[in-house]
This record gives structure tokens, sequence and C-alpha cells, in this order.
């Protein structure tokens, strides 16, 4: 029987309680909702950004949630759970990147790949004790960009995306994953089901769960759930569906369900569970359709 290491999990805030967040949009907003893990509903606009911000990456500690990058920044912006406050800027990323993933440690936030001029393979970290800029910690097996990023207690996962923005068929599926405990480059540890970008992600005691996704250039969007083992390397699975096939949605993780909300075309937040693979419900709406946000949670 798995039994889960509670010290570790509430130390690393990579699954949460209590709500979840959704941070930034496409239209460049600093607007940040969020929607609660206890009682099924819909989000409520709470907070803002420091700065406007699109396909940006998101990251927790215990006490805060982070947002890093964007299309136009390379702002690590902080918000306190506890008050819901508006953001504060407290680092910056090595350089303006945008449609990176995001992991969360125990100690530091991670954006991994993204793009600027042409895609990258960077992991870079920042602390949560100290505020302060992010630092280059290592690469992934191949730089991507609109790629998906999940957190287990030992490893951050990065998954799918765009190998060349200049090729629209020039996707991956590629499952990378990289150790909290060093600094080092990650290995490649198995593949999706599919190839495809702009999925969003949630993280469970033992899996990692991508959700969605634009599987071609032409709009091909799938309302997959798929999920990889965090205890033995492998390929994903498909073991369940959304209730709507959607793209550039921000996921968020209870300690019982994953959490796809919003991205192209749609304000729907759905709901999955950890313990049954069973389809999604759709159990509240944001305040509109939000795409390109990045999701964190408490």
């Amino acid at each position: 029987m798995f039994i889960r290491p509670v010290a570790f999990y509430s130390l690393s805030g990579f699954q949460g309680s209590a709500f979840g967040y959704v941070a930034g949009d496409s239209s460049n907003t600093t607007k940040i909702e969020k929607y609660s893990f206890t009682v099924d509903g819909n989000g409520t606009d709470v907070s803002n950004l420091t700065v406007a911000k699109k396909d940006t990456a998101g990251a927790q500690s215990l006490g805060y949630g982070y947002t890093a990058g964007g299309a136009t920044n390379d702002v690590i912006d902080k918000m306190e759970f506890a008050t819901d406050n508006d953001s504060t800027d407290v680092g910056n990323l090595a350089q303006t990147k945008y449609s990176t993933a995001g992991h969360s440690s125990g100690g530091y936030g991670y954006v991994s790949g993204g793009f600027r001029s042409a895609t990258l393979d960077v992991i870079e970290k920042w602390s949560f004790s100290s505020d302060g800029n992010a630092t280059d910690v290592g690469d992934l097996t191949v730089g991507r960009g609109r790629c998906v990023g999940n957190s287990s207690p030992n490893y951050g996962y990065t998954s799918g995306g765009h190998t060349n923005f200049a090729v629209p068929q020039g996707y991956t599926n590629i499952i990378d994953k990289f150790s909290f405990a060093t600094d080092e480059n990650s290995t490649d540890v198995g593949d999706l089901t599919v190839y495809h970008r702009w999925s969003s992600s949630s993280s469970s005691d033992i899996y990692g769960y991508v959700t969605g996704g634009d599987t071609t250039s032409a709009g091909g969007v799938v309302d997959n759930i798929e999920r990889f083992s965090f205890t033995t390397d492998g390929n994903s699975t498909d073991v369940a569906d959304l209730t709507v096939a959607r793209a550039a949605a921000a996921g968020t993780s209870s300690t019982t369900h994953g959490y796809t909300a919003g991205g192209i075309s749609s304000n729907v937040i759905d709901k999955f569970s950890f313990s049954i693979t069973v389809n999604a419900a759709d159990v509240g709406d944001l305040s509109a359709a939000t795409q390109y946000g990045a999701g964190f949670h408490v």
C-alpha cells in the first residue's frame, strides 16, 4: 500500500487542499482567479499580477503562488495565499521567454523549455526562501516550447511541446525527467501517447497527468487525459477524457483530484479523480474564457 509522505507534501506545496488559481491570459491581462477544491463552483477574480502576462508558467510554495516569464517579460511574480493581495515582483528569469513548463519542489520553483527567438532547452530555478533571480541549472534532452510540467516529490517532468515553431508539424511526445536534489540535465524517460502542445497538467502522489492539447497545425484539439508513473519510468496511457476538447488551459492539483480550467474559447473548470479512472466532470466556470494562463494552488 502506498503511504503519503505527509511532511514532504506539506512542505512542497505541489498539491493543494483549498483552492486552484489561474493567472494571466492571452489578452495579456493581470487578472488572477481562484476556485475552490472543497466545494464545486465558479472562479472569482481575487488579485492581480504586477505586469500583464500571456503564456506564462506557474509554481507554488506552501504559502505563495508564482508566475514566471511570459510573452513580453522575464518577471517572477509572487502572490500570498493567506491574503490574496496583488502580486509582487520578486525576481527575474535569465531571459524573457514564454511557453515554458512550470515545476515546484520543496524549496524551489522551476521553469523548463520555452521560446524566445528559437525553442529553448534551459531548466531554470529560483528560491522560495529568499526572493531573487532564477539561475540556469540544467538542460532538457530537446529544446521545446508550448510544453507542460509536472512535479513529483523528487523530480520535475517536462512533456510534449513544439520543437521548432517555424515548422507546424515539429511536435514532440518526449517525457523528460530532471532531479530536484541535484542540478543536472534531464533524461528521456518515456513518451506521451500522441505528439501535442499546449496541454495542461496535474500531479497525484504517484502519477503525472497531461490533459488536452493541440495535436496538429490544423487545430486538432483533443480531450485526452493521459497519465504516466512517477515510480517507474515509461510511456503514458490514455485513461479518461475531459468534458470538452481544449488547448492552452491551466492545470492544478488537489490531494484527490486534477483540475483543468479554461483553454482556448473555454471557461469550463473540469475535475477528474486521481483514485479511479473516470472521465472528468464540469464543476464550474471561470469568469471568462481564459487561455495561456498559469495554474497554481494551495
